[in-house]
């Protein structure tokens, strides 16, 4: 006999693209979820077009890639530059949907009128996760970006490669694939949190902390994780107590020899 899903109960609304936001809910939706993934007609998903695709012919639902990491979801196209698409998204929400994920720069859900504070306003439980490359907050949260971004910035690049050439690209969006895990793992946490108090929550994930975690690993066990011999991340760590946070120093002088 089949069993339940785990998260059978969870009905999610999604708006992003790519990987990074649409993996979370299709994680979810392998355990139950049920989701639907917003588009937009005059802009799909930009994943619908990387190859491979079936017979080497590109077209909308012909992506190897899509099919593979937004598989498990209902599809609807809406304009959510016209007020009726915003209209018809918080009408799947206040009848339907009981969760919400997006991937967008920080700000672009704030300026569709569809930020948490706003969703509250309909459904005063929801939960939402947004997931970017540089955090919710600070001098950096509003630069769009990829995953092949971050892997420069976060400073893998420099774990790549031999010590006497330059750096390599990791191929793909390598970043997406670490910071969909800490993703699903913090909304199922909010769901939690929500079964046993009733109340909202409002997740804000930033793909850097995979990386973090990486180096705080390394560095934890002594490693050098830097191609540079004289060059650390031994300021990586984590916060304790309320608010607290993880990071990473780059650039810490190692002792030579």
């Amino acid at each position: 006999m089949e069993g339940k899903g785990i998260f059978e109960d969870v009905r999610i609304l999604e708006f992003g693209q790519i990987v990074a936001g649409p993996l979370i809910s299709t994680y979810m939706a392998d355990y139950g979820a049920k989701v639907v993934h917003i588009e937009s007609h005059t802009r799909p998903d930009q994943y619908r077009f990387y190859p491979p695709f079936k017979d080497n012919k590109p077209g909308i639902n012909r992506g190897l890639d899509f099919a593979i990491y937004s598989h498990n979801k209902y599809g609807i196209t809406l304009n959510l530059r016209h007020p009726k698409g915003i209209e018809v998204a918080k009408r799947i929400l206040k009848n339907w949907a009981n969760v919400v994920t997006e991937n967008f720069t920080p700000g672009v859900m704030k300026r569709l009128g569809l930020d948490y504070e706003e969703l509250r306003k309909i459904k005063p439980d929801i939960v939402m996760l947004s997931s970017c490359n540089l955090g919710q907050t600070g001098p950096y949260a509003t630069q769009p970006g990829m995953g092949s971004h971050l892997t420069h910035l976060s400073g893998f690049t420099h774990l790549s490669g031999w010590p006497d050439r330059d750096p390599l690209i990791l191929y793909g969006p390598y970043i997406d694939f670490i910071g969909v895990v800490y993703g699903t793992i913090a909304l199922s946490a909010a769901l939690d949190y929500r079964r046993r108090t009733g109340r909202a929550v409002i997740e804000g994930l930033s793909h850097d902390l995979g990386i973090a975690c990486g180096h705080y690993d390394w560095s934890r066990r002594g490693c050098r994780a830097t191609r540079r011999p004289i060059v650390g991340t031994g300021g990586a760590r984590f916060g304790r107590g309320p608010g607290r946070r993880i990071g990473v120093k780059f650039d810490r002088q190692l002792p030579s020899g």
